[in-house]
């Protein structure tokens, strides 16, 4: 079970960093699309950089979400590898 709850652990790791590393790159991108074609944004009533506030907004939440499920499967799996060794120690002695 231990075993089963480090690779989810390490899976929801890569998935933050993945999510983290596509916002930075469309931010880039926005911002370059914004230098290159600025009329196109000067149409929305919303000022250019609205999207990328939106976004990193929802992409905070989703990443402390995600932190929190991870920290929880690592308590959880401490908590059960701990309870597991007391009982073996008691059975020893």
């Amino acid at each position: 079970m231990a075993e089963l709850i480090n690779k989810i652990c390490r899976w929801i790791f890569f998935a933050i960093f993945a999510i983290i590393g596509i916002r930075i790159g469309r931010s880039v991108w926005q911002c370059w699309d914004y230098v290159v074609h600025p009329w196109l944004y000067a149409i929305q009533s919303a000022p250019w950089y609205t999207g990328i506030l939106v976004n990193c907004g929802a992409t905070v939440i989703f990443v402390a979400l995600l932190s929190l499920i991870r920290c929880g499967l690592l308590r959880y799996g401490k908590k059960r590898k701990l309870s597991k060794d007391a009982a073996e120690s008691r059975k020893n002695h």
